[in-house]
């Protein structure tokens, strides 16, 4: 049974990207308010939120209505997979 981690690591994100987030996906709108309120663009999230968020911006660039958000959503993407990834081996060194 897969147990979540308390452990939460650093998400940092641009300003654009924190936009997209809130504007494209359902992923926790008061916690990416609450930072772009702050102008606080660094996130601190456990492996599962990072994982959620992914798939969340995933989800949304396959459905996009252009070229260009598609691109600027898998961006995004490949950025919190590569992100997860390494928590996730970090996690494991622990």
């Amino acid at each position: 049974m897969h147990k979540p981690s308390k452990i939460k690591f650093p998400v940092d994100l641009s300003k654009h990207e924190l936009e997209l987030i809130r504007d494209k996906t359902f992923f926790d709108p008061d916690l990416i308010l609450s930072a772009l309120a702050n102008n606080n663009y660094c996130l601190n999230l456990t492996l599962d939120q990072i994982n959620d968020l992914a798939g969340w911006v995933a989800a949304e660039a396959n459905h996009a209505k252009s070229a260009r958000l598609e691109e600027k959503l898998g961006d995004l993407y490949d950025k919190l997979d590569s992100l997860s990834y390494e928590c996730s081996r970090q996690g494991n060194s622990n």
